[in-house]
């Protein structure tokens, strides 16, 4: 992001006045915003956060582009929603009476997931600003520029317009007003600008593989040109003012007025429209994202790879920025899409992808702002919420580990102070006590998610509250809870409940095995007396941790310390299988020490050992 930063700064102090630094971010709530729009805010989000690290003042800023139009009906919304197809998101009602409309049940759940990931930005509702007028002059400009604008999308325009999107004829003023295409962002609009669904997403030796879906795909955005007739074109788009949809077509404009005629093919109306004020439409998407930038003063911005190739949305609004609005292009990064593996224990709509307070279920604030920030933006990201996540939890703890001791790259200090927290606004949420994932999810797991029993294991794990000692610390501080281990501890529970299989799931025999026990070799039965008689000796992780992998060693009269060998090793394994299928039924199951710490002594005694 380093070189980004410098071009942003450079770019905005050479603009009139200087001032602060514009990072922007665009996302239209028209469902659930996903994994892959969450990038369409990281990647600025980084970009300001080594801005302000220089002490240059910066802002995010972020775009609802709330004022598109609703696209089709939601999976899982009633029919009769169809209603609503072709009106703002801002004016389509929440179905379900939660939220004041449809935009804002999207837009909510993505605020919180923003403030928990210590992302600060200035929101901007477009809905508010063509209506406030805002943009008068920005909407009268584009007007005027038609023909120019026009004679833009014509340099750039590869494909020939279909039979139904040709203009409805000319006003009879000679304007050259005409049909003027979807409203703004295509017929869904853009989901975070983060391309369409199919792009190719660019390779590199770091890339991970395909994921199973693609979610930083904007589905159903067409490129929005307005008309596609150098005779008729027309850059802005009215909402009818009887049914409130975006199904118009522009009959007459008087530029001299600022007014115009359109009628309806919905519900038949036949209506004015005023551009000089407050305005009841909007300029269509290519037009209005360069109008966006100059009206901001945007200096930085990103977006998916498919709108940085030819004939795109940013290379056509460079030109449009330039000719039109007499401003210049931000500097941009594309970034890849986002693929998530596991998804469908995560959403509960059909056909959604999973989102940030998604991924904040099962992960820290810090590990989902690393995911993004360890990967240069043209990286696809895939995120996995099965198994992936233990290994996910591990390289984190690692990671914070070389950098605690001092021997982790410059690159990973940088990356791990800015997944921690931001400049401005501090670490973000989490454990003061750390404990690997893999035990919390373990513990959790034996345990069934019994509060008592998970602290108590860990206290043991940790080596303060053993058995016949009191709870205070070795280290003499006094005992954590439970709430010092949060929100990991909640993530872990979460994960262990939602995503580990049922016959993965570990349950300790009530009753011994006699018929296996009775069955053991002389040698096993040994093995089981080592570890027996061995359990209070240092009864913590690391003291149980030395006495499973010590008991084949010590049953072959070798010191505890004795060097592994392949036959030691497969020993061991043996060995291992063996405690597994006497507590658990399995041959397989949490790590050894974990599940012995989860137990306890004597109710390990109990089932490894045969009646009298």
């Amino acid at each position: 992001m380093t070189r980004a930063a410098d071009e942003a700064i450079e770019r905005a102090q050479r603009r009139p006045g200087g001032g602060k630094v514009v990072c922007a971010s665009g996302i239209s709530p028209s469902g659930p915003i996903h994994l892959g729009n969450l990038r369409e805010i990281l990647v600025p989000h980084l970009v300001a956060e080594e801005i302000r690290a220089r002490g240059v003042p910066c802002e995010h800023i972020l775009s609802w582009d709330d004022y598109d139009r609703l696209r089709k009906v939601p999976a899982g919304v009633p029919a009769d929603f169809a209603e609503h197809v072709g009106r703002p998101l801002t004016a389509v009602p929440d179905p379900w009476g939660e939220f004041p409309s449809w935009a804002e049940r999207f837009k909510a759940p993505f605020r919180d997931a923003l403030c928990r990931l210590g992302i600060e930005v200035r929101e901007i509702s477009q809905t508010e600003m063509y209506r406030s007028g805002a943009y008068a002059d920005g909407i009268a400009r584009a007007i005027a520029a038609a023909p120019t604008i026009d004679g833009i999308l014509g340099r750039y325009r590869t494909l020939q317009p279909s039979p139904t999107a040709a203009p409805a004829g000319s006003g009879p003023d000679g304007s050259g007003a005409g049909g003027s295409g979807s409203g703004g962002s295509g017929p869904g609009g853009r989901a975070g600008r983060g391309g369409r669904r199919g792009a190719a997403a660019p390779g590199g030796a770091d890339d991970v593989p395909p994921a199973d879906v693609d979610v930083a795909a904007d589905e159903g955005a067409a490129d929005d040109e307005g008309s596609a007739s150098a005779s008729a074109y027309f850059p802005f788009r009215p909402y009818c003012e009887v049914c409130g949809r975006d199904t118009t077509v522009v009959a007459f404009f008087d530029p001299v007025a600022g007014q115009g005629d359109y009628s309806c093919s919905a519900c038949g109306n036949h209506g004015r429209f005023d551009v000089r004020g407050p305005a009841n439409g909007k300029l269509v998407w290519k037009v209005d994202w360069p109008m966006r930038w100059a009206f901001e003063n945007v200096a930085f911005e990103a977006g998916g790879v498919d709108h940085s190739s030819p004939g795109s949305s940013f290379t056509v609004g460079g030109s449009i920025v330039r000719e039109v609005f007499g401003g210049e292009p931000p500097v941009y990064l594309p970034y890849s899409f986002v693929g998530v593996r596991g998804r469908a224990k995560l959403s509960g709509s059909a056909g959604g992808a999973p989102t940030p307070a998604d991924a904040l279920h099962i992960l820290e604030p810090a590990i989902v702002r690393w995911i993004y920030a360890r990967r240069r933006p043209n990286q696809a990201i895939t995120v996995d919420f099965g198994a992936e996540v233990l290994r996910v939890y591990d390289e984190w703890d690692a990671l914070n580990r070389r950098v605690g001791d001092g021997t982790a790259e410059p690159a990973e200090d940088t990356v791990v102070a800015r997944s921690r927290g931001t400049v401005e606004g501090g670490p973000v949420d989490a454990p003061r006590t750390v404990f690997p994932f893999r035990l919390l999810s373990s513990i959790c797991d034996i345990t069934a998610d019994d509060p008592t029993q998970i602290l108590r294991i860990l206290r043991q794990a940790r080596g303060s509250d053993a058995p016949g000692e009191s709870g205070a610390d070795g280290t003499g501080q006094a005992p954590f809870t439970l709430d010092d281990l949060q929100p990991r501890l909640g993530c872990a529970r979460a994960w262990t409940g939602e995503h580990v299989p049922a016959e993965q799931r570990t349950i300790v025999r009530t009753e011994p095995d006699r018929a296996a026990l009775a069955g053991l070799s002389a040698d096993e039965t040994k093995a089981l007396a080592i570890l027996v008689d061995g359990l209070e000796e240092d009864w913590s992780l690391d003291g149980l941790t030395t006495l499973t992998y010590a008991v084949p060693k010590l049953l072959r009269g070798l010191p505890a310390d004795a060097p592994a060998t392949a036959e030691l090793k497969q020993a061991q394994r043996a060995f291992f299988v063996l405690i597994y299928r006497l507590l658990v039924g399995r041959d397989t199951g949490p790590r050894l020490p974990t599940l012995l710490l989860a137990v306890g002594p004597e109710r390990i005694r109990a089932l490894l050992t045969a009646a009298e």
